[in-house]
């Protein structure tokens, strides 16, 4: 969900190492590149090995992190951990020529480039000040493809069409989906509804009403993060193989249904909250789709739409990691890194569009 208005090669070897500690898998690429030994993680095992920080929730919209149902489970599911900083390989690359990334580094040096949470870990950056540069860009780059009608639509319709089609692999109908996107599309696209937008995404510590800052990071990347590490009472419904799917799914409903009430009532007194603003309509798409993910991400589901949730996470995570890698984008205008991250983003949404087509639907 995000705001939109008109106005405002040369790898000479590549070889593969396979690691397996305690069913944990991770799988590395090298690539020798003038003879310097490049890693390459791919995007599942990147992300699912993400390390388990005790960080405080920051304003999340994300249903599984309400503090009224985290209270009420005992524990979360540990996860491995990926290798630290210090156990990278560096990747050597000219920054000097990156006029974009210089600009970042001044700004932030200037304390100009703000955010609500760190992600430098997940996007594969070297340290706070790296992630903060390229944030600068790639803030500038979303804009510009925000302030493209053309691209905007094409966005919208490939979020519609996939979201749908992935619900009818899990043999849901997706009439209700249909109705609450196109009124949340409806909700953002109306100039009228801007302010009531801002003030909404600004109580949530959103710094800046772009495609990363409230798309990405508010809502995409803060569900993954609960998805990824499920209350034990939710995992342990979801992983029990003696309660029937439908079981499952009709406990996961009503739990998510609770949740939506407690959260839409804390929209009527929390300060810049609106009954039917932004936030009320993610909720009405979150209670779509948060059991059929949840089922499919925490293995509740048959084998096939597993498969078919973990592709939709490895194109988002790989999609992340690319626009963050100078080696994938260029930080030298913003123009050229617009264009970049455009090609990037539609190239992932058209492998899901034809992943999600070609498989056969469940009868």
């Amino acid at each position: 969900m995000f705001l939109y208005s008109q106005n405002i090669s040369f790898p000479v070897f590549l070889f593969t190492q396979n690691f397996n500690e305690d069913n944990r898998r991770l799988r590395i690429e090298y690539v020798i590149y003038d003879n310097v030994r490049l890693p390459i993680l791919h995007p599942r095992s990147v992300y699912n090995n993400i390390r388990t920080l005790s960080v405080k929730k920051v304003d999340t919209l994300s249903l599984l992190s309400d503090d009224s149902f985290i209270t009420a489970c005992d524990e979360f599911v540990n996860l491995c951990e990926i290798p630290s900083s210090e156990d990278k390989e560096s990747i050597a690359i000219d920054f000097s020529a990156l006029t974009l990334y210089k600009m970042g580094l001044k700004a932030v040096k200037n304390g100009d480039v703000k955010y609500r949470k760190s992600r430098s870990e997940l996007c594969g950056c070297d340290s706070e000040q790296d992630f903060a540069a390229k944030l600068f860009g790639i803030r500038l780059g979303f804009r510009l493809l925000m302030d493209d009608p053309q691209t905007m639509q094409r966005l919208i319709q490939y979020g519609r069409i996939i979201m749908a089609d992935l619900l009818r692999h899990d043999k849901r109908d997706p009439t209700d989906f249909y109705t609450a996107y196109d009124r949340m599309i409806v909700f953002i696209s109306d100039e009228n509804n801007l302010e009531t937008i801002l003030e909404e995404l600004k109580s949530r510590r959103v710094e800046s009403t772009n495609l990363w800052d409230s798309l990405f990071d508010l809502i995409i990347l803060d569900a993954f993060e609960d998805f990824q590490r499920p209350p034990a009472a939710i995992s342990a419904l979801v992983r029990n193989s003696f309660i029937s799917k439908s079981m499952k799914e009709s406990t996961l409903n009503n739990l998510i249904w609770s949740m939506i009430k407690v959260k839409r009532q804390r929209l009527q007194v929390v300060p810049f909250q609106v009954k039917d603003g932004f936030i009320s309509h993610f909720y009405d798409i979150s209670l779509i789709l948060t059991s059929s993910l949840a089922m499919g991400l925490f293995g509740g589901s048959d084998r096939e739409y597993q498969d078919l949730c973990f592709y939709l996470k490895e194109q988002i995570f790989g999609f992340i990691l690319e626009i963050f890698n100078p080696n994938k984008v260029r930080f030298t205008r913003k123009e050229d890194l617009a264009e970049d991250i455009k090609k990037l983003l539609f190239d992932r949404l058209e492998l899901l569009k034809v992943k999600l087509l070609n498989e056969l639907l469940p009868t």
